[in-house]
């Protein structure tokens, strides 16, 4: 699924009201942090972080999408938020080793380069940094994707690891909902290992990432 389709068939998520809320206290995230939050629809999450960051912190609430045309932005009612629009092949306007933690809300399955975003993900997270993935169990629901559309917490772990992150630890969120904790190693000396890795999202349909 590409990133025009998710938008043109809304791109709200179907979560909990306290979802944001329960997921900053999973991470336990800290006043001063720097955080990155990559999702079609950012803001749901980016907002709650500013808040809890506050002056102290920074967040950076990054929409993937294919329309760039905007310049990164701050947002007056969130001193410490800072809005960008980012094509997932190109390259953030963030130095290396800037964020302390990533989020990657609701991402996997809007993703045609999946490699790409975490090489860059990478590269702007700092040695030891975090990277949180949040997304849909893979199971049919009355609401939210299709079954065959998500990703699943074992192709989820098995990204990360291509992507040279650490496994920090996996939890479900709710009843719908995985959390996926990474880790961006010291020394950074893994490095990834996409030249060779290829995954099916859909029965009969490869990709390489």
């Amino acid at each position: 699924m590409n990133l025009q389709r998710w938008e043109q068939h809304g791109s709200s998520v179907d979560l909990p009201p306290g979802a944001p809320e329960r997921l900053l206290a999973e991470l336990d995230i800290p006043q001063s942090s720097v955080v990155g939050v990559f999702s079609p629809t950012p803001d749901f999450f980016a907002i709650p972080l500013a808040a809890r960051v506050g002056s102290r912190g920074q967040v950076y609430s990054i929409q993937l999408t294919d329309d760039v045309s905007l310049k990164p932005a701050s947002n007056r009612a969130f001193p410490g938020l800072v809005q960008i629009r980012h094509k997932e092949n190109g390259r953030l306007p963030l130095e290396d080793g800037a964020v302390d933690i990533a989020l990657w809300a609701f991402s996997f399955r809007t993703l045609r380069h999946v490699g790409s975003m975490l090489d860059e993900t990478r590269r702007v997270l700092r040695p030891g940094g975090r990277l949180a993935v949040v997304d849909w169990i893979r199971q049919e629901e009355a609401f939210g994707p299709c079954r065959d559309d998500r990703v699943s917490a074992a192709t989820c772990e098995r990204c990360l690891s291509a992507g040279g992150f650490g496994l920090v630890g996996q939890r479900s969120l709710n009843e719908s909902h995985y959390l996926i904790v990474g880790r961006r190693p010291m020394g950074d000396a893994k490095g990834s290992t996409w030249d060779n890795f290829t995954i099916s999202f859909r029965p009969g349909t490869e990709g390489r990432f």
